[in-house]
């Protein structure tokens, strides 16, 4: 006999439980999807290349490289920012944001670079060092402009005091800034001050007025802070669960 109601009182099928299609407005539809966060960040660095390298949106791209229309030759490179002096930090990656420890242990860096070292370097040249760059993108995270999100690595690297000038190139006197807003600062009609060591920027505008702007990146202090809070709490819960366990 057939039964009447086949789903009913029965286990769902496992393999189906992240993945499932719906219809949307005007002959819409989506597909929501879950991964662990190993996988999705690999799955997003490989979209978004695919998408620069092929002038597309990240769904465009998604779609074509599922069906095959497209293909990405691309090089997948995480940059993740993470505190290695602590036990247990959570940590950052470029694009996607925040992830566990244990993400962070999955991902077993091939390259380390030291972020504290970047900050106290200087170069006499106008370019900036990759080193210096990566500090200046993990401390600002954004464009400093008041209320711009494009993220920092899209960004022109601004000397807050003219190369020209004597101005060093240097994480205390560089800015992200998108090229729309470095034009704006190029141009004169507005000119900020950095505190050097939290990187906080006051901008000062031409008609008078004034705008305070902190640094959004895992390297702000308020981001580091926030990070080693969350390990020390992560070692403390271990700690714990492993003295329980030996009782």
């Amino acid at each position: 006999m057939e039964d009447p109601h086949p789903n009913e009182d029965k286990e769902p099928d496992a393999g189906n439980d992240s993945y499932f299609t719906y219809h949307s407005f005007g002959g819409k539809a989506g597909l929501a999807v879950e991964f662990d966060e190993p996988t999705m960040l690999a799955i997003d660095e490989h979209v978004s290349k695919a998408a620069e390298e092929h002038n597309l949106t990240k769904a465009e791209a998604l779609a074509k490289l599922i069906l095959g229309e497209i293909e990405s030759r691309a090089k997948v490179v995480l940059h993740m920012y993470r505190a290695l002096d602590q036990e247990a930090a959570p940590a950052f990656i470029r694009g996607f944001g925040w992830v566990s420890p244990e993400t962070a242990d999955s991902l077993r860096p091939t390259q380390t670079r030291d972020m504290d070292l970047a900050k106290r370097m200087e170069s006499e040249s106008y370019v900036t060092p990759p080193l210096v760059g990566a500090y200046v993108e993990g401390r600002d995270g954004v464009c400093r402009w008041p209320g711009c999100n494009r993220p920092a690595e899209n960004c022109q690297k601004d000397h807050r005091i003219d190369h020209a000038q004597g101005g060093k190139t240097a994480g205390s006197n560089l800015a992200s800034l998108c090229q729309h807003h470095h034009n704006i600062k190029t141009d004169g009609g507005a000119f900020y001050i950095m505190d050097p060591h939290t990187g906080d920027i006051v901008w000062l505008f031409d008609d008078g007025r004034w705008e305070y702007d902190e640094p959004q990146g895992p390297l702000a202090p308020k981001n580091k802070n926030w990070a080693l809070t969350v390990g020390q709490a992560i070692a403390a819960r271990r700690a714990a669960a492993k003295e329980r366990n030996d009782n």
